[in-house]
């Protein structure tokens, strides 16, 4: 029995239709997030919360980057890790962004997030009296607050 060869319509369809696939599974396919932006947003304003309740991923210190930093400071214990890593990323933040900065050992894991949906200061006079805002801590220790100095902000820290 003969088929007849697709025509060329059909074939321009099922390559419309794979070009598709392949947007869609690609878009949708990015990094696992150590954390989902969600639960950052819904903390409300003067709440402290445990940061370790909300990974997804295992990690044993955070650390905060804020718009326009690219590095840790030095007196930071894990700053030459952490500081190696992003040279290797070219990382960079502007204006618009700032970061988490997860350590598992030898693995660091950087996750950026858009200051527009929820944005971070390092330090604000209106923190709860047992919280000490810091750079870096171990995720068993850190806690995260949110303020508002002018817009809703979160600030990492641990208990004092």
């Amino acid at each position: 029995m003969l088929t007849s060869a697709p025509s060329s319509r059909q074939l321009l369809s099922r390559g419309i239709c794979c070009l598709l696939l392949v947007l869609i599974v690609g878009c949708n396919s990015k990094e696992q997030q150590n954390i989902d932006p969600k639960d950052l947003e819904n903390i409300k304003l003067g709440e402290v919360v445990h940061l370790s309740g909300m990974l997804k991923r295992p990690a044993q210190a955070v650390c905060a980057l804020a718009d326009y930093e690219a590095r840790l400071e030095e007196k930071e214990p894990l700053s030459r890790q952490v500081n190696a890593h992003l040279t290797v990323m070219k990382f960079a933040l502007d204006e618009g962004h700032w970061a988490l900065v997860f350590v598992n050992g030898d693995k660091v894991d950087v996750q950026v997030f858009r200051r527009s949906r929820l944005d971070f200061v390092r330090r604000h006079e209106g923190v709860p009296r047992n919280f000490k805002a810091v750079d870096c801590t171990s995720v068993t220790r850190a806690l995260v607050t949110k303020v508002d100095p002018f817009v809703p902000a979160l600030i990492l820290g641990e208990e004092r």
